[in-house]
């Protein structure tokens, strides 16, 4: 992959040294809702209502205007195509923050259960640090709420991986600091204290 592209915290792509931000929230709206989930279909309408969510009605050329916007920041990073009046993204010559903490902490379990703790320590630290900021901080929209929770949790699951891992490898102050780290998102979850008092 040639950089990645970040949904969360600040929208930009990474490209070795290089990052690009994506300016505008309305822009920002519609790359995140629609690279959460690639390749999923959404109407015009859904996406007019997340621009405009108080509106009546939305004007079809302003929401081109918006997607454009998108399209051009994309280049060779990623496609936003439409058909009829559904719009979807593919992702081009990057990854995407979200999914690749998804896949660092599917191997970072699989190398805990296998008992390869520096590997398991690298991958858990790799998808914690990839999500370490929330999704379009200081913008409410209901919708995001879901979103934030579950990569919160995500998080939460990478920080008790990697907390293991590295107290495996006898790196306790660290491993402490992960198992705390995971409570800070929800104190009252079991595996988080198991985790801090292991």
């Amino acid at each position: 992959m040639a950089g990645r592209l970040c949904l969360t915290g600040v929208v930009r792509i990474e490209d070795g040294d290089d990052e690009r931000l994506l300016h505008g929230v309305q822009p920002r709206l519609i790359l995140v809702r629609t690279g959460l989930e690639p390749g999923h279909p959404f109407t015009a309408e859904a996406l007019g209502l997340l621009l405009w969510p108080n509106a009546a009605g939305f004007s079809e050329g302003a929401l081109r205007g918006v997607i454009a916007k998108v399209r051009s920041y994309l280049g060779e990073a990623g496609r936003l195509d439409n058909a009829g009046h559904c719009y979807r993204f593919l992702p081009g010559e990057v990854s995407v923050d979200v999914e690749e903490a998804s896949h660092a902490l599917a191997e970072a379990e699989s190398a805990r259960r296998e008992r390869r703790w520096a590997d398991a320590a690298h991958a858990a630290d790799s998808a914690v640090a990839l999500l370490s900021d929330p999704l379009l901080p200081g913008v409410d929209a209901e919708w995001l709420v879901p979103w934030r929770t579950r990569l919160e949790r995500r998080r939460a699951r990478a920080q008790r991986a990697a907390a293991r891992a590295h107290s495996m490898l006898g790196d306790h102050d660290e491993a402490r600091d992960l198992a705390e780290s995971a409570l800070e998102t929800d104190p009252f979850d079991e595996s988080s204290h198991r985790a801090l008092m292991a």
